[in-house]
């Protein structure tokens, strides 16, 4: 089975400079005879306050000939909520509209003796009754199942001995633990996660953890460290039946590594950004 993930493509409710980097993922993805598509969230700027902005994805996702699943991102229906938080906590409200017009927030494919499944990362530690009914649904899905496991969220799910570095970037705990017990049930084979907006690839406790780079933009060093590679991009991924993958990170022709103060029509926030960080803002080669 052969599969493309994409991820944070960040549209807005008008056309927006981001809107020629999905046009040629979109090529890409129709042309690359496909089983399946997967984005792994932030479809929109911020549809968490702004939930017109779906609509315009939906028009401009519906050139894809490919059948293609998604799961929010944060920019989408909310983060996880914490303390002094600059975004919109989870909204479920929020997490219906995303539903109903682009499918359910949490789901599993099975082909090939894998089960894939999909999470929403943005419910976790809300403490929401639909936070309970997921993870009631993945211990069902992981009992009845059998064979290869893979996973996908639009947040990174650190390993053991990284679960200090910053929660904001990645699935907080105590939901991360929770998730890596829940799994340790089951034959694991990968992570696969957006939001970071960096292309990373690891191997920990035998688990592969993919990094799958934004198509939109990238973030200087001043407002974002590297801890990975800042590129643009989608990953193909295939499947086989005997549980063994493959993973290809690909740089599609004419893909545009923007530079995230470069648009502050996106974000507000990004002209103040700008003015502070000069020289600073700009990408590392």
């Amino acid at each position: 089975m052969k599969i493309c993930l994409f991820t944070d493509t960040h549209m807005i409710d008008r056309y927006s400079a981001y809107d020629d980097s999905v046009s040629r993922v979109i090529d890409f993805i129709n042309s690359g005879e496909f089983d399946l598509a997967l984005h792994l969230g932030d479809v929109v700027a911020d549809g968490a306050r702004h939930p017109r902005q779906f609509g315009h994805a939906v028009r401009q996702l519906a050139a894809l000939d490919t059948p293609v699943r998604y799961i929010p991102g944060n920019h989408d229906v909310g983060d996880n909520p914490r303390e002094a938080a600059s975004e919109p906590s989870v909204n479920i409200e929020r997490v219906a509209e995303f539903a109903a017009l682009f499918g359910a927030d949490h789901w599993v494919h099975e082909a090939d003796g894998w089960q894939v499944v999909g999470l929403n990362a943005l419910l976790f530690n809300s403490g929401t009754e639909a936070e309970v009914e997921q993870f009631a649904w993945l211990e069902d899905v992981l009992e009845r199942g059998q064979g290869a496991v893979g996973l996908m969220l639009h947040k990174p799910l650190l390993p053991h001995e990284d679960h200090v570095a910053p929660q904001v970037r990645y699935v907080p705990e105590p939901a991360r633990a929770r998730l890596f017990d829940m799994l340790g049930k089951r034959d694991l084979k990968f992570v696969a996660s957006g939001h970071v907006h960096q292309r990373r690839d690891f191997v920990v406790d035998g688990i592969h953890h993919i990094w799958v780079p934004s198509t939109s933009f990238c973030m200087p060093e001043a407002l974002q460290p590297s801890v990975g590679d800042k590129v643009v991009g989608v990953t193909t991924l295939e499947l086989m039946p005997d549980g063994e993958f493959r993973f290809e990170h690909v740089g599609i022709d004419g893909l545009v590594r923007h530079n995230a103060l470069d648009h502050p029509e996106i974000y507000p926030t990004i002209a103040a950004w700008r003015e502070k960080l000069g020289e600073s803002g700009r990408l590392p080669d």
